[in-house]
């Protein structure tokens, strides 16, 4: 059950209209008093529904199965299942990531000025009221600015438990979106 789902409907109006990211209006909000909180409790205790499963886990890795909801065990590699381990399945956090590097580059504008290579990312929400675009004057600057706003985009999308669950490994995801723009960094003069 999604806790405090009001809230974080509040936080995705403000995304759509301010064109901030997630983490940020999630920060702006939390900031106004009486706005709510991801980690507050729910308002109605009696909303909460106790379960209880058994589970034999050695089982489960000796036989590479997981249990399906009628308590019959079913091979892990179900297309669909979203415990998969192979290459083609991401994280909904890596998903996130990647679409922040992909959506950035998309948008972004590649210059060349005064003989000098240029890329200008969109704008992203540095805490100021007029958010402006940022220009990378490098290969280094732009594989920088690009793991930044992956590293973001994954930990707003990441579990949280006194921290992030998973570590941002957003550095390979990087590299792979910015060989798809190999001819328009070849074109600044930039080596990959």
């Amino acid at each position: 059950m999604t806790c405090n789902k009001h809230f974080k409907q509040k936080i995705r109006d403000r995304m759509s209209k301010t064109g901030e990211s997630y983490t940020a209006a999630l920060h702006a909000l939390s900031q106004q008093p009486g706005a709510g909180s991801l980690t507050s409790e729910p308002s109605n205790p009696s909303d909460l529904v106790p379960f209880e499963v058994e589970i034999d886990l050695d089982e489960q890795l000796e036989n590479g199965v997981h249990s399906d909801t009628e308590g019959s065990f079913t091979p892990e590699s179900e297309p669909g299942d979203p415990f998969r381990d192979d290459d083609e399945h991401s994280s909904p956090w890596e998903e996130e990531a990647r679409e922040a590097v992909e959506s950035a580059l998309a948008e972004a504008s590649f210059e060349l000025e005064d003989d000098e290579g240029l890329v200008w990312l969109p704008a992203t929400y540095d805490g100021s009221k007029h958010p402006h675009p940022v220009a990378c004057r490098s290969i280094d600057a732009l594989r920088d600015e690009l793991l930044e706003r992956a590293e973001s985009a994954w930990c707003a999308s990441v579990p949280w438990e006194g921290g992030p669950v998973f570590d941002p490994d957003c550095a390979s995801m990087v590299a792979d979106v910015l060989n798809q723009y190999h001819d328009q960094l070849a074109d600044l003069g930039w080596d990959l």
